[in-house]
């Protein structure tokens, strides 16, 4: 799951139990503050994956905000010394991101051990434990795509509308929006089918809200 916390210094949030909680208290949290890259003061925590790595954007002495990974061994490691930001690593740690080179964006596909992959026009949104990318791709506008072993494949979106995608869990079902006009759903794009499902309020007894609401939390569930 990811988030975009926008803080004075990258923080991470750890449960704390006191002795006395009550039976049904989960227990709270707390702010452990990581610094920032060069002690700038100014650095945003994208995502982090079940390891406790971090990814996100920092801006370093020169002022500009740069694409970062931490983790308790490491501390701050700038994946580029170039404008951008690191949007999403998954347990293998592998992460996705993008910059900007002479004014174009660049994605990108980083390890700590392989260095950067650079993804040409994609700007990544997600990628899962293995390693399956979602993103837009650039043509003549910005079409949700899938990159899974070298290869992209466009999804699916009905004429003279846009989609956008977000995530993407291990089964490979992808989550985002669809608009057509002023008309904008949420969608899936399940990996044994071409075309996408429309997240809509569907009748229910009890409402239809509710009943949406378990539907999304139904189709957004990773495979077990």
């Amino acid at each position: 799951m990811r988030a975009l916390i926008l803080v004075t210094t990258l923080a991470v949030l750890s449960p704390s139990h006191a002795s006395a909680a009550a039976p049904n208290d989960r227990g709270s949290y707390e702010a452990h503050d990581l610094g920032s890259v060069d002690d700038q003061g100014l650095t945003v925590g994208q995502a982090i994956n079940d390891h406790g790595e971090v990814v996100g954007m920092g801006r370093t002495a020169a002022g500009e905000a740069v694409p970062i990974y931490w983790s308790a061994d490491t501390g701050f490691i700038k994946i580029v010394d170039l404008p951008g930001t690191a949007i999403d690593i998954n347990d293998k740690g592998q992460v996705v991101g993008y910059f900007f080179r002479d004014f174009a964006l660049v994605g990108f596909l980083w390890t700590r051990e392989g260095g950067v992959k650079e993804l040409g026009t994609l700007q990544p949104t997600a990628i899962n434990n293995h390693g399956v990318i979602v993103g837009q791709c650039e043509s003549e506008g910005p079409d949700p795509c899938v990159v899974s072993r070298g290869g992209v494949r466009r999804l699916h979106v009905t004429p003279g509308g846009s989609g956008f995608v977000t995530d993407i869990n291990e089964a490979g079902d992808i989550v985002g929006t669809v608009s057509q006009g002023s008309q904008s759903n949420g969608a899936v794009w399940r990996r044994s089918q071409s075309d996408y499902t429309l997240l809509q309020p569907v009748s229910s007894p009890t409402g239809a809200w509710s009943s949406f609401a378990r539907r999304a939390r139904r189709i957004s569930s990773p495979a077990r």
